[in-house]
């Protein structure tokens, strides 16, 4: 077989390359690269190892269960969260909106809320539940024009 399945693996069972998980009977943090199954040994200093072929197995199997672990950006790295707009009304809606990661305590009050967004698709995703929950106007990009 020519084809590398990894990247093809990640996405069966639900995840990104290079987003964090645990799993259920292990207590450790994994990762997908392009190229294979990596252990976090020191979570969160990033000493990456390759996993065990008997890891990779249990999850292929079914045999566990994954536990996603929320994305945290690094210092001075933008990530999406929720804002305000005031559109030609003067009516302020809650909005997706790009924020730079500084390590301060709204980031951090974000974060904790999971609030916190790799990208602006995630964010407006969440947006339209937590809008809905909380009974508040809210708007997504495409609606930016009124």
């Amino acid at each position: 077989m020519s084809k590398n399945l990894i990247p093809a693996v990640a996405e069966m069972l639900g995840l990104k390359l290079r987003e964090k998980f645990m799993i259920d009977r292990y207590d450790e943090v994994y990762f997908f690269t392009e190229e294979n199954l990596e252990v976090n040994k020191a979570y969160p200093q990033n000493i990456p190892l390759l996993a065990s072929a008997d890891v990779l197995e249990t999850l292929i199997k079914g045999e566990c269960d994954i536990i996603k672990i929320p994305w945290l950006p690094n210092r001075d790295e933008d990530y999406w969260t929720f804002g305000l707009y005031c559109d030609k009304s003067s009516k302020l809606k809650w909005i997706a909106t790009r924020m730079t990661w500084n390590g301060e305590p709204d980031d951090y009050a974000a974060y904790k809320a999971g609030w916190v967004f790799a990208t602006q698709d995630d964010a407006e995703k969440a947006l339209s539940n937590v809008a809905k929950e909380l009974k508040t106007p809210y708007i997504l990009r495409g609606q930016l024009n009124g």
